[in-house]
C-alpha cells in the first residue's frame, strides 16, 4: 500500500505509472484489511465477536470518512501551493503507512494461554 501511494505521488504526470500506483495501493489495502480485522476479532471472547465486529466496522467507516475529509483539505492546500506539493503529500502518506505498520508489529499480543485464562 505504501509503495502504491509513493508511486501515485511521484508519477502523477505519467498516467500508466499513476494507474499502477493506484492498483498497488488498492491491493495493499485489501491484503492489510482482512488480516488486521481477523487478528482483532480473534482476541475477543466468543460471545463478544458480533459486538466487536459491528464496533470495528463502525469505526473503520467513520475513520475512513474522516481521512477523506483530511486528505481533501490537505490536497486543496497543497494544490494551491503547486503540483509538487501534491507529490509530497502522497509521499508523506506512504511514510505514515510504513511507520504505522512498524508500530503495529511492535505491539505485544497476548499468547493463547493468556486469552484462555
Amino acid at each position: 500500500m505504501a509503495l502504491g501511494s509513493a508511486l501515485i505521488g511521484v508519477f502523477t504526470s505519467l498516467i500508466p505509472l499513476f494507474i499502477i500506483g493506484v492498483l498497488l495501493h488498492a491491493i495493499g489495502w485489501g491484503l492489510m484489511s482482512m488480516p488486521s480485522t481477523t487478528a482483532g476479532l480473534n482476541g475477543l471472547k466468543a460471545e463478544s465477536v458480533s459486538d466487536g465486529s459491528s464496533f470495528s466496522n463502525l469505526w473503520r467507516q467513520m475513520f475512513r470518512a474522516l481521512s477523506v475529509v483530511i486528505l481533501i483539505q490537505l490536497y486543496e492546500i497543497m494544490k494551491n501551493l503547486n503540483l509538487f506539493g501534491i507529490s509530497i503529500l502522497f509521499v508523506l502518506f506512504s511514510v505514515m503507512y510504513i511507520v504505522s505498520t512498524i508500530v503495529a508489529n511492535k505491539v505485544e499480543r497476548p499468547t493463547h494461554m493468556e486469552k484462555v485464562s
